[in-house]
């Protein structure tokens, strides 16, 4: 027993001792986590804005009448990315699109009923959309109640496009009258405040 353990002794000292990273000391960090195929997990850092799915719901009744049922939620299969580079480190935001369902009725009828997405607006009013040159980069942020201009008429939407490439936000009133008619309206841009 004694003879065995002569003999694996002088075997692990020697594996103990051939172990001491001679061979990865004059590699740098990047290179050895290339080798083992770790470099992307440690070079991407990956952002989503919202970081979670949101969901926002009106249910309202509008003192001219207006039944207005809005659910905005984000899209979790579509988004705006961005992306740089810093200290070999890759950053890259995904911004994601949001989705309205709109149901509006007067007098206990429907006059309007509708999905809103960035490819709904561009279908629809895409001579009307000033970012015509970024319509890729476009971002659709959701439709609200407008309750700054109301008339016993209509019911106006403020609907919410923004660019996360070049930080600014534009807002756009949709006016739904009392027999269905839509009239969509350009109304600002604003810079995203840093």
């Amino acid at each position: 027993m004694k003879r065995t353990y002569l003999f694996i002794l002088p075997i692990l000292i020697l594996s103990f001792i051939s172990c001491d990273g001679k061979d990865r000391k004059t590699k740098s960090n990047v290179t050895i986590l290339k080798e083992s195929k770790l470099l992307d997990s440690f070079s991407e850092n990956i952002t989503y804005i919202p970081a979670k799915e949101v969901k926002m719901i009106t249910d309202t009744i509008l003192s001219n009448g207006f039944n207005l049922k809005i659910k905005n939620q984000t899209d979790t299969l579509n988004n705006i990315s961005t992306s740089y580079a810093k200290d070999s480190i890759k950053y890259i935001t995904h911004y994601r699109q949001f989705i309205s369902d709109i149901k509006i009725e007067k007098d206990n009828k429907s006059i309007f009923s509708s999905t809103i997405n960035k490819a709904f607006l561009i279908n629809k009013y895409k001579s009307l959309i000033i970012e015509k040159l970024n319509l890729d980069n476009l971002r659709f942020g959701g439709a609200f109640v407008n309750d700054n201009d109301p008339t016993n008429e209509s019911v106006i939407l403020s609907l919410y496009l923004d660019n996360p490439i070049i930080e600014t936000l534009f807002i756009y009133n949709l006016s739904i009258s009392s027999n269905g008619e839509t009239d969509f309206k350009y109304v600002k841009k604003l810079k995203y405040d840093k």
